[in-house]
């Protein structure tokens, strides 16, 4: 689907759906190239680069009913149907708040450049593109 990232890593682990906002896939492809790159300029070859930068997704897309299942917000940006955009504009990446502590200096700031919501967890992050569709940009703590 896209060069870093599977259709099965973003389908809906409750029904399987595979349905993301307009403009989502490319955005997050260039979140993650963009980490890459800043890893690289941080002295790093571009192979140590692209494995450093590797973002394991948790959850992308949710079915309304795998979205309850699991407590998530109404409006969640990751709804397929129903949330706040048409379609999921949002991930959590495995992000251990004391395990990948380098991996977290180095995603947040790049995704604050690019405009990115970030919801900051113990053991991962969630990432939104709200601001693209329309809703203000935040930052928040579960």
């Amino acid at each position: 689907m896209l060069p870093n990232f599977s259709a099965d890593e973003l389908r809906c682990q409750g029904s399987g759906e595979l349905r993301l906002a307009h403009g989502f896939a490319p955005a997050l492809q260039g979140l993650r190239d963009a980490l890459t790159l800043a890893y690289v300029r941080d002295g790093m070859g571009a192979d140590e680069a692209q494995s450093a930068a590797a973002m394991i997704i948790t959850s992308a897309c949710r079915s309304p009913e795998h979205n309850a299942d699991v407590g998530g917000a109404e409006e969640s940006l990751h709804l397929t149907e129903g949330g706040l955009v048409d379609g999921c504009a949002a991930v959590d990446v495995a992000a251990d708040a004391e395990g990948d502590a380098d991996y977290r200096e180095r995603l947040i700031p790049v995704a604050r450049e690019r405009d990115w919501s970030i919801g900051y967890h113990s053991s991962f992050l969630h990432l939104d593109l709200r601001a693209a569709y329309g809703h203000d940009r935040v930052e928040f703590d579960y």
